[in-house]
């Protein structure tokens, strides 16, 4: 695996992002010529590269259509840096933002927090959305430095009372898992989401050394706001965020939790290559997750599905494919 990585050069690069960009991330290098054992080593070549370049071009094109396809490939673009249209990007993000799809409005708010993709635009999702989708959107309000919309008013707020008085689950394990079952999506600020919301609602008490318990969730939300590059002005902010009467649990933390996540490698790429079209996505997904190191066969069915006909698989699939050819050069 290490040689089929070293064969081929791909760069991605961000672009639009301002001073907060991430650094180019590499996911191959160019082997010297007389390394690459002939035939063989050429034709693993090609295949790399031609992989590579269909996948960046998956995303690309998503990006510019519409749907719930086209703001999951602008968020991938900008969880990955890969080098893309900033305003292609943009609108794809502030359409995605009043989608009916948890995850996707999700993802958006995620990103729109960064403050280079305009003013956040109107929270469509009401009183009844998703608590982990506008502990998001509240959060990118919190980071600009604006007041959140009537409702998202407590979207970041503790529960009223005291903290639980029993031994709940320690938050950082929780934080472990969700970052885990989050790793297709995001890289860190939607797992903080789930867990605030989860400590929020079980009421899971943190102790300090002489100190009386007090609620996780305040410094789950603390981490959020901090995840998104919120400064001490906005995590002081936080403090004016009024206490929630009943706070529910988000859908969001089944969403993340795939069943096919603990599926053996081979059956993950069976089903990818030749399964049911209805798995292929949760099976690119739980491939993603599972593929630690990657291998050849991991990057072979992740691109195989970049020929689908449907337009969230081919998305799926190129995120998948650029994931784990970064991931092989871990």
């Amino acid at each position: 695996m290490r040689r089929l990585c070293a064969l081929v050069a791909l760069t991605l690069q961000p672009a639009g992002c301002g001073d907060r960009a991430p650094a180019p991330v590499v996911i191959a290098q160019t082997a010297p010529a007389e390394a690459s054992n002939g035939a063989a080593g050429g034709a693993v070549e090609v295949l790399v590269a031609r992989d590579a370049a269909a996948a960046l071009a998956a995303l690309h094109d998503a990006i510019s259509g519409g749907g719930d396809p086209s703001s999951l490939a602008a968020a991938y673009a900008l969880r990955l840096g890969v080098k893309h249209d900033p305003d292609a990007v943009a609108a794809a993000i502030r359409r995605g933002a009043g989608s009916e799809d948890d995850l996707v409005a999700a993802l958006c708010w995620r990103w729109l927090a960064r403050g280079d993709l305009g003013a956040p635009p109107a929270f469509r999702g009401g009183k009844d959305a998703d608590p982990a989708v506008a502990a998001l959107a509240a959060a990118a309000f919190v980071r600009l430095g604006l007041t959140p919309p009537p409702p998202l008013a407590g979207a970041l707020g503790l529960p009223e009372g005291v903290p639980a008085d029993r031994d709940p689950p320690p938050p950082e394990a929780r934080v472990e898992l969700y970052t885990r079952a989050a790793l297709p999506y995001d890289d860190g600020p939607l797992a903080l989401a789930v867990a605030f919301v989860e400590a929020r609602r079980e009421r899971w008490a943190e102790r300090g050394p002489g100190r009386d318990p007090r609620f996780a969730a305040a410094g789950l939300r603390a981490a959020l706001v901090t995840a998104i590059d919120g400064d001490a002005a906005a995590l002081a902010r936080l403090e004016a965020t009024p206490r929630v009467a009943d706070p529910l649990y988000s859908g969001l933390a089944a969403r993340l939790a795939s069943p096919l996540a603990g599926t053996p490698l081979p059956l993950l790429r069976g089903a990818i290559v030749q399964g049911d079209p209805r798995i292929r996505i949760d099976a690119l997904r739980a491939l993603a997750i599972a593929a630690r190191p990657p291998e050849a066969g991991d990057l072979g069915a992740a691109a195989s599905a970049l020929s689908s006909g449907d337009p969230a698989t081919r998305v799926e699939a190129a995120r998948t494919y650029l994931l784990l050819a970064a991931r092989a050069t871990e």
